[in-house]
C-alpha cells in the first residue's frame, strides 16, 4: 500500500490534509500483562490543511479499536480500520464532523478508545514497548516497561500520524498499578494519585505535559521499581533502587555537559534534563526522549569515564528534537548535527585530541559499513530513497550519523576556514534558532547556510551537494582533525604487537619489560584512547586480515601494565577482552562471564558469545553460558544470540 500522501513515504497519513495540533493520550499500563488497557484513550486535535476533507487516516500497529468519538459532543464517528496496509503497519480512518471540512482552517478533536492484544510481540503494544519481566530487573520483584518509537514505532502506541513533518504538544496520564512509577518525555504535572481500576485499587495516576511540539517518536514513557536522586536545579536521575547511588554517582557532571551545549548551540527549552538508566537487560545504548533520555546502565563504569556518551543524547536536544528531520530519508540532519554538536561539546571539555579520537573511530565504522554492503548499495548515500512501504529502520546504520557529520565538517572548513570554532558555532545557534519547533529537509539547511554566509555564495554554489547527499558510497572527501592522541595509541600498540612478531613465542620477561615501559603513560590516557589502543592491537591481530594473537604471556604483562582485567568501562573492557579472550588468557575467561551475565547491551553481548563461540572449541561453553542466563535478556537480545548461534558463519564451526 502505497502512503497517502507526497510528504513522508514511511507514513499512511493523509498528511497533505489534515495536521495533528495536540495530543492527550491517557494510558492504563498493565505492565505484568504486557497490554495497554481497554479504557486508554487518544484525543487528537486536527486541523484541515485545505478545504473540502472528509475523513483523517491515522497510522496504527496491533491496535484494537473500540470506539471513535467527537469531543465536542460525545457524538459517535464513523471510523474503517485497516489491521494491516502494509510492511508499515495498518490505518485508522475516521470520518470528520461536516464542520472540518467546510474551511482550511477548521479543526476537530476526536478520542479514540482502544486497546492491544497483550501479546507484546509485533502485534500489539510490542512493537514500539520493551516488556522485561521482574526476573530481568535488578530486584527481581517487579515487571518493567519502556518505549522505543524510533522510527515508526509509535502507531503501536497510540494512533497517530506517524511521520517527524509533524510536531505537537502533548498531555498523557499513565496509570499503573503500585509501586510501579510511571515517567515520560515531558514534565510531570501535581502528584501521583491513587485510583479504582481492574480488580479495585492498587493504581496509580501520574500526570504529565510536554509544551514543546515533538514528533510522535519522541512521545516516550517507562514504568518500573524506580527512585530518583537530583544532580542539579534543573537535572535528576532515575533508576531502581540498587543502581540508585552509582548512576547518581556517575552522571553528578551531566549540569556541566548541558550548560557547555548551551554555549554553542543556544538556549535549552526543555526545562528539565533528566536520566533514566535502565534495567541491566536493556539491549540498546540510549534513546534521547525530551526532559528524560533513556541511558544503557553499561554507562556506569564508577568512574565517570563513560559520561561524555551523553553529550550525544544532550545534543539531541537541539538538533532532532527542537529542530526535526522532515522525514527518515532526511535523517541525517538529525543525526549528523548531533554527532557535530557531540565532538564540540567533547572538544570544549576535554580537547581537540579526545574529539579526534571519536572523529577516527567514526571513519572506520562508516567505512566498515560501507565495505560490508558495498559501495553501490542505496543505503549508504546521506539521503536513501525509502520507496513506498519501506520500513526506515531497514536503512538505519552509520551513514546518517558520520557522513553527515564529516559533511558538516566540510562545510565548516569551506565557510570558516581556520581552527577557530567560533564562527561555525555562531552558525548553529542561528540555524537551531532559525527552525526551532519545525521539521526540515537539506534544502533548508542550504538555504540557510545561503542566508547567513551571504559573502560565501560561489563557496556554497561550489559545494558537491549531489556527492555528499546523493551518491552512495564513501566519504567524498575529508576534513583532517586532531590525531595526536590517536597516533600515540597505534605507535604503541604497533610496539606491542611487533613484540610478539620479533620471537615466535615471546619470553615472559621481554612481555614484562616493554609493558612496564609502557605503564607510566597509560596510567593517564583517556577511556577513548585506551579504545584507540586496543582496537589497533586487534586489527593487528586479527586473523581474518592475516595477524596472528597474542601470545598469552604477552597479554598477561599488558594486563599488568593497564590494568585491563579490572576495568569496569565498558567499552575499554569489550575491546580488551577480544584482544584477551583470543590469546586464551585464562583471566579474561571470569571476566567476559561475568560481563555477559551482568547486562544485556547487544553491542556488549552479541559479538562477545560470537567470540566465546569461536575461540573455545565447540562453543559448548558459550552456549551454556547464554541459556543459563537467558531468561534475564531481553527477548529481542536472546532472539539475535539464538540466530548467531545458528549461524555457521558468525561462530565458526559449532558443533
Amino acid at each position: 500500500m502505497a502512503p497517502a500522501n507526497a510528504i513522508d513515504a514511511s507514513s499512511y497519513a493523509n498528511l497533505d490534509e489534515v495536521v495533528t495540533k495536540r495530543l492527550s493520550l491517557a494510558l492504563r499500563i498493565d505492565v505484568a500483562g504486557r497490554r495497554l488497557c481497554d479504557d486508554s484513550t487518544a484525543t487528537l486535535t486536527l486541523f484541515a490543511r485545505v478545504a473540502g476533507v472528509a475523513a483523517a487516516t491515522l497510522d496504527i500497529r496491533g491496535l484494537d479499536i473500540l470506539e471513535v468519538t467527537d469531543a465536542a459532543d460525545g457524538a459517535p464517528l464513523d471510523y474503517a480500520v485497516v489491521p494491516v496496509a502494509g510492511k508499515l503497519g495498518g490505518t485508522l480512518r475516521i470520518a470528520m464532523p461536516p464542520k472540518f471540512a467546510a474551511g482550511a482552517d477548521a479543526t476537530a478533536t476526536v478520542v479514540v478508545r482502544y486497546t492491544t492484544d497483550g501479546l507484546g510481540g509485533e502485534g500489539g503494544a510490542g512493537g514500539a514497548c520493551g516488556w522485561l519481566t521482574a526476573a530481568q530487573t535488578a530486584s527481581g520483584a517487579h515487571p518493567f516497561v519502556f518505549t522505543q518509537s524510533e522510527a515508526i514505532h509509535a502507531r503501536s502506541i497510540f494512533p497517530c500520524q506517524d511521520t517527524p513533518s509533524v510536531k505537537f504538544p502533548y498531555t498523557t496520564s499513565l496509570t499503573v498499578r503500585s509501586p510501579l512509577v510511571a515517567v515520560a518525555s515531558a514534565l510531570a504535572v501535581g502528584d501521583p494519585v491513587s485510583v479504582s481500576g481492574p480488580g479495585g485499587g492498587g493504581w496509580v495516576r501520574y500526570l504529565f505535559e510536554q509544551v514543546v511540539p515533538v514528533p510522535a517518536y519522541l512521545v516516550a514513557f517507562a514504568a518500573g521499581e524506580l527512585v530518583s536522586r537530583d544532580l542539579s536545579p534543573r537535572c535528576r536521575v532515575w533508576a531502581q533502587p540498587s543502581s540508585i547511588e552509582a548512576a547518581a554517582y556517575e552522571f553528578a557532571e551531566v549540569e556541566s555537559l548541558l550548560s557547555t551545549a548551551e554555549k554553542i548551540a543556544g538556549p535549552y527549552v526543555w526545562s528539565r534534563y533528566d536520566l533514566l538508566t535502565l534495567p541491566a537487560s536493556f539491549p540498546y545504548g540510549g534513546m534521547e526522549n525530551p526532559c528524560l533520555t533513556f541511558v544503557t546502565p553499561t554507562l556506569l563504569a564508577g568512574d565517570r569515564s563513560l559520561v561524555s556518551v551523553v553529550a550525544h543524547e544532550i545534543a539531541h536536544s537541539w538538533s532532532g528534537n527542537l529542530v526535526t528531520s522532515a522525514s527518515w530519508t532526511h535523517f541525517w540532519l538529525n543525526e549528523g548535527f548531533t554527532v557535530f554538536l557531540e565532538r564540540r561539546i567533547i572538544e570544549s571539555l576535554h580537547g581537540s585530541g579526545v574529539a579526534g579520537l571519536s572523529t577516527y573511530a567514526g571513519r572506520q565504522a562508516l567505512g566498515d559499513y560501507v565495505s560490508s554492503v558495498g559501495e553501490s548499495h542505496a543505503y549508504t548515500a546521506l539521503e536513501p530513497v525509502l520507496v513506498d512501504d519501506t520500513d526506515p529502520d531497514d536503512a538505519f546504520s552509520v551513514v546518517p550519523y558520520e557522513r553527515g557529520y564529516n559533511f558538516l565538517l566540510h562545510l565548516r572548513q569551506l565557510l570558516t576556514p581556520g581552527d577557530d570554532p567560533a564562527p561555525f558555532d555562531a552558525f548553529l545557534r542561528y540555524y537551531f534558532s532559525r527552525f526551532a519547533r519545525r521539521s526540515i529537509t537539506s534544502d533548508d539547511l542550504r538555504q540557510a547556510l545561503a542566508q547567513y554566509f551571504p559573502d560565501s555564495a560561489a563557496t556554497l554554489a561550489a559545494v558537491d551537494w549531489q556527492a555528499w547527499l546523493k551518491a552512495p558510497g564513501g566519504l567524498p572527501s575529508t576534513v583532517s582533525v586532531d590525531e595526536s592522541l590517536l597516533h600515540q595509541a597505534h605507535a604503541l600498540a604497533t610496539a606491542w604487537v611487533a613484540t610478539t612478531k620479533s620471537v615466535d613465542r615471546v619470553a615472559a620477561a621481554t612481555a614484562a619489560a616493554v609493558a612496564a615501559a609502557a605503564t607510566e603513560g597509560l596510567a593517564g590516557w583517556p577511556a577513548a584512547q585506551l579504545c584507540a589502543f586496543l582496537q589497533h592491537i586487534g586489527a593487528l591481530t586479527s586473523t581474518t586480515r592475516g595477524g596472528t594473537p597474542l601470545d598469552s604471556s604477552v597479554v598477561s604483562a599488558l594486563d599488568t601494565a593497564g590494568h585491563f582485567n579490572d576495568c569496569r568501562n565498558s567499552e575499554v573492557r569489550a575491546l580488551w577482552l577480544r584482544v584477551a579472550l583470543a590469546a586464551h588468557y585464562d583471566p579474561a575467561v571470569a571476566n567476559a562471564k561475568l560481563f555477559l551475565t551482568s547486562q544485556g547491551r547487544m553491542k556488549f553481548v552479541r559479538p562477545l558469545y560470537r567470540l566465546l563461540a569461536s575461540v573455545y572449541p565447540g562453543g559448548g561453553m558459550a552456549r551454556a553460558l547464554f541459556e543459563e542466563h537467558r531468561d534475564r535478556l531481553h527477548s529481542i537480545a536472546a532472539k539475535m544470540i539464538e540466530k548467531d548461534f545458528a549461524d555457521q558463519s558468525a561462530v565458526g564451526a559449532v558443533a
